[in-house]
């Protein structure tokens, strides 16, 4: 069902105002030195970042050290799904920073609400099966899905990690019919998890997200399905400095690390 373009995007603004409110995560400096490599002189004041959901577990921690780094920077991360945060931010919403897949970025790019010089690549996240821990059905590949007696949960088509496993199926000539298609890949995680599902199709982040009761199993190489992420300045942002030494950070050998620790391949 559609809804009418005025009402979704006042509803979008509220969600986010809420967020960046009493419910988004706010990260200032905490009383430990992190390192000199985290710090820099141009950072101060209130940094707000807009991030989708697939990164919040790597950025929670990359806020933290960078307002921990920088004791004048107190960080807001408000974190919805791409395309909600790509229809705040041309409503006019406010915000710095920008951190998202590469298809709601370039959207925004073309609008102008994003700084285009600034804007940069610095991870990806591969497509994996996940099983649950022990993998007892024994599931190797794609083909697996398609074993009698393997059930499968895919996200919905309307998520990256849906689309990139119907792309990824019909790369691999396999036809899955699968139990359900759930609205957040936290659902397929569960599925998993509870034995309500022997196999589901997310990003290695989810994976390692979901904890010891999960394991991954890797597509085979060549497999061409995989999501990157891009961050860039805001063009209406309040504070570019402090976003600026923010990308810088994220780019970093610190930053590099948070993001391989969250499951992200780091860009080169």
């Amino acid at each position: 069902m559609k809804i009418a373009r005025a009402v979704a995007v006042t509803l979008c603004l509220v969600q986010l105002g809420v967020l960046c409110g009493a419910c988004s995560a706010s990260h200032k400096a905490a009383p430990r030195n992190p390192g000199p490599s985290a710090s820099t002189g141009s950072a101060a004041g209130t940094l707000v970042v807009l991030a989708s959901t697939q990164l919040k577990p790597a950025f929670e921690q990359l806020d933290t050290q960078f307002a921990a780094a920088n004791p004048g920077v107190a960080v807001t991360a408000p974190y919805q799904g791409s395309q909600a945060l790509v229809t705040a931010v041309q409503a006019g919403a406010q915000g710095d920073l920008f951190a998202t897949d590469a298809d709601p970025m370039a959207a925004l790019a073309a609008a102008g609400a994003v700084v285009t010089p600034t804007v940069q690549t610095f991870a990806r996240n591969e497509l994996e099966i996940v099983v649950p821990a022990g993998n007892p059905k024994a599931i190797q590949g794609l083909q697996d899905l398609a074993n009698p007696g393997v059930t499968v949960v895919l996200a919905d088509p309307s998520l990256p990690a849906g689309k990139d496993a119907v792309t990824a199926l019909a790369h691999a000539g396999v036809k899955v019919n699968p139990k359900a298609s759930v609205s957040t890949v936290a659902q397929l995680i569960t599925a998993v998890l509870s034995g309500n599902a022997d196999a589901g199709l997310a990003f290695q982040s989810d994976v390692v997200a979901g904890g010891s009761g999960v394991t991954g199993v890797a597509l085979p190489t060549g497999n061409p399905v995989e999501e990157t992420y891009q961050i860039g300045v805001l063009r209406n942002a309040s504070n570019p400095a402090t976003a600026s030494a923010f990308v810088q950070f994220v780019r970093s050998e610190r930053g590099r690390a948070i993001l391989a620790a969250a499951g992200f391949v780091p860009a080169g």
